[in-house]
């Protein structure tokens, strides 16, 4: 007989619990991840843990004897654990001769058969090391996130909080480790990059899976980590003033380069941007690097946009930068669904900083691209100073102006240079437009006069500033830009009255004791961008009052769906950083106990109920199905639960095992959505008449798993309302 390879034989999951009795509180740690960890220091760690023969990981003992031997701290031991772990190759590795999930190969195989998970396998590890180490879960944002996605039930993931030299630290072993390239949803056109129009359809893929080491993952701290995973319980955030889901979804999709990068961003904090007057203006600075610029990529969604970009049209002239390249400035040449990918450079070296999507439902009135879009962008910046200017009566790079206006720029020029100006517009000729445009050079002084000119239909121009040295040949250098746009006056008017309403709308809200009214009020007025004057912090403090007084009376009135409404307010609420987190975890504390009261007043068991089910050798097949689904709801696996026998074997079992204690202690708040889904689906097949008729157990068990299911629903709406 030949030998044919060995074929691997799935083996058995493990339960690892997500903590273990006796660790310290969470709260936010003291220091951040630089004050406490540099990899420089640990390079020797690293290597030692990388060569650990494998032959160590059939025993967690000796693997962790090996792992500690150069350690002298925690951190030294968590590290070491780490990059052994980024050392192995899991999905790559064999494992036939391994035939149970508990040593280190066993539950590297259980991660391989999609049995396991990296944060639990971490947490093994950890605790084999003595390091208290607890499971998190929650919403997470991976590559199949699209920024703007409100519903993010099926993005959930687990990672790690580990307690090291006094302090909780976050550690996302599967993202440090492994991570997905190529991913694309095959959504969005590329439309315009870098001021180059191009129409790009990217091509969908679902990637492929490779091994690296991102230190971004490893002691995150969490001031980063909430934009990336949110922890539901408030207290494992690790902030002081913990984040709710719905903020988790409405902030912007930013790249972990982002947040050790010095850009911030210091516009609008969101994650959808909507088109006021069919333009959206996107602000960074930068900590420390003058020289930092932004770049871009713009994207059109045509499938879920009402309108479409004609075929003909270019889009190489509708985003512009300012603020010597820090902002950009985007002009819609269609109503529809935009993407915009903010990259940084800073220190010779380009990166993705974020994604925005934006959304556009009116544009302007005979909508045109910008005169110009040059490289430098608009605004008095660091290319106008090295070439000799200073002192600008006009920094900011847009002006508003009205035609027939006269307006002045002046500055200070100490170098011996020759100055060029020039008006330019979309659909004039540079020569048509020298009239208009004076300059006078004399004694350091720079004086450029503009009289803008009349234009019917797109009164919108751009003043070019270009020098070269005095005497030269070479060419003129563009150094300063001026986009001159129109009708100030009646903007502002407008605007004004808009801006009043507005502060008018919140007063009268803030008067008055009706939540949805003052909450729609305050993201009115801080949507505006309106200065506060009192009025928004008062009509916050008022918020927080009746947010707070209706939790009081919801919790007083025992009533589950009061509460329920109440908490789904509380935590979409604007204040909802504000309110007494003591008061919300005792509300919540209350929902679960009401939660699992009315389970048990429902529910009316009996051994003899039990023994009815378990004494038929062949039931009725509705019988054997409403079985299964309560087995399945309390953690079985489906297949196993096709034969009766095995239904059999579970109803005999005393004591914990029981069915009824297993019922009565059951927490729906560990059950998984797809369990419930399946449950549901499965359910639904067995009309409830029909349940009761064919025995009286399987009617006490039917409406048991319908209520644990549609409770289980009811829980979900409201996290995902966090």
């Amino acid at each position: 007989m030949g030998c044919g390879a060995s074929v691997e034989v799935n083996i058995d999951p493990i339960k690892v619990p997500d903590t273990e009795d006796g660790y310290p509180p969470p709260f936010p740690p003291s220091k951040s991840k630089k004050e406490v960890f540099v990899k420089e220091n640990n390079q020797q760690i690293d290597e030692y843990a990388k060569q650990a023969p494998r032959s160590l990981n059939s025993s967690y003992s000796t693997l962790i004897e090996y792992l500690m031997r150069n350690t002298k701290s925690d951190i030294d031991k968590v590290r070491s654990i780490f990059a052994w772990m980024s050392a192995q190759k899991i999905y790559d590795m064999k494992y036939p001769h391994v035939k149970d999930g508990h040593s280190p190969e066993g539950y590297m195989k259980l991660i391989k058969q999609e049995d396991g998970h990296h944060s639990y396998f971490f947490a093994l590890l950890c605790r084999a090391a003595g390091i208290p180490c607890v499971v998190l879960r929650g919403p997470c944002k991976p590559v199949t996130y699209e920024v703007g996605q409100q519903d993010v039930s099926n993005l959930r993931g687990t990672w790690n909080a580990v307690y090291v030299d006094g302090s909780w630290r976050f550690v996302h072993p599967y993202w440090a480790l492994e991570g997905v390239s190529g991913f694309n949803t095959g959504t969005w056109t590329k439309v315009e990059e870098g001021g180059q129009a191009v129409r790009q359809r990217e091509k969908a893929s679902g990637g492929q899976k490779v091994y690296h080491l991102e230190e971004f993952w490893f002691f995150t701290d969490p001031e980063k980590m909430m934009y990336h995973c949110l922890e539901e319980r408030p207290q494992w955030q690790l902030l002081q003033n913990p984040w709710t889901v719905y903020t988790f979804v409405n902030v912007p999709y930013f790249t972990r380069r982002y947040h050790d990068s010095g850009f911030k961003l210091v516009s609008k904090h969101a994650a959808i941007l909507k088109s006021e007057k069919g333009e959206v203006n996107i602000k960074f600075r930068h900590d420390s690097d003058s020289s930092a610029t932004v770049d871009y990529s713009l994207f059109f969604n045509e499938k879920a946009s009402m309108e479409q970009i004609p075929k003909e049209l270019q889009l190489d002239r509708y985003v512009v930068k300012l603020d010597d390249q820090k902002t950009l400035k985007i002009r819609f040449p269609v109503v529809g669904i935009y993407k915009v990918t903010v990259s940084g450079s800073s220190s010779y070296t380009s990166f993705d900083l974020c994604d925005i999507r934006l959304e556009c439902d009116a544009v302007l009135k005979q909508v045109q691209p910008f005169p110009i879009n040059p490289p430098i962008g608009f605004g008095f910046g660091r290319k106008a100073e090295g070439a000799g200017l200073s002192k600008p009566s006009q920094v900011k790079g847009v002006m508003v102006v009205k035609q027939s206006e006269k307006v002045k720029f002046q500055f200070d020029c100490k170098e011996k240079v020759e100055i060029q100006a020039m008006l330019v517009h979309k659909d004039m000729a540079a020569s048509e437009l020298t009239s208009y445009v004076t300059q006078n050079h004399d004694d350091g002084n720079v004086t450029i006069e503009v009289t803008v000119p009349q234009h019917a239909h797109n009164p919108e121009y751009a003043l070019q500033v270009n020098t070269r040295p005095a005497g030269s040949r070479q060419n003129f250098e563009n150094v300063v830009n001026y986009l001159l746009t129109h009708d100030k006056q009646e903007l502002e008017k407008k605007e004004t009255n808009e801006k009043q309403k507005i502060r008018e709308e919140l007063v009268a809200a803030t008067e008055k004791n009706d939540i949805e009214s003052l909450e729609n009020a305050v993201i009115k007025f801080e949507e505006a961008g309106l200065p506060d004057n009192g009025d928004l912090e008062k009509a916050k403090a008022k918020l927080v009052s009746l947010h707070e007084q209706e939790l009081r009376k919801a919790m007083a009135s025992q009533d589950l769906e009061e509460l329920d409404a109440a908490l789904e307010r509380a935590v979409k609420s604007r204040v909802s950083s504000r309110l007494d987190k003591n008061l919300l975890m005792k509300a919540d504390n209350l929902r679960s106990r009401l939660v699992r009261a009315r389970l048990l007043r429902i529910l009316k068991l009996k051994q003899s109920t039990v023994s009815e089910i378990l004494s038929y050798s062949r039931p009725q097949p509705i019988v054997h199905s409403i079985m299964a689904v309560t087995y399945l709801l309390l953690g079985e696996k489906e297949r196993n639960l096709k034969r009766w026998e095995f239904i059999q074997s579970l109803l005999r079992k005393q004591g914990k095992e029981s069915l009824i204690r297993r019922v009565k202690q059951f927490d729906f708040d560990h059950l998984k959505v797809p369990r419930m889904q399946k449950a549901e689906g499965n359910l639904s097949a067995c009309p409830e008449p029909d349940a009761r008729l064919s025995s009286a157990g399987a009617g006490t068990f039917y409406v048991w798993s319908r209520n644990i299911v549609q409770e289980k629903k009811k829980q979900e709406k409201l996290v995902a309302s966090r």
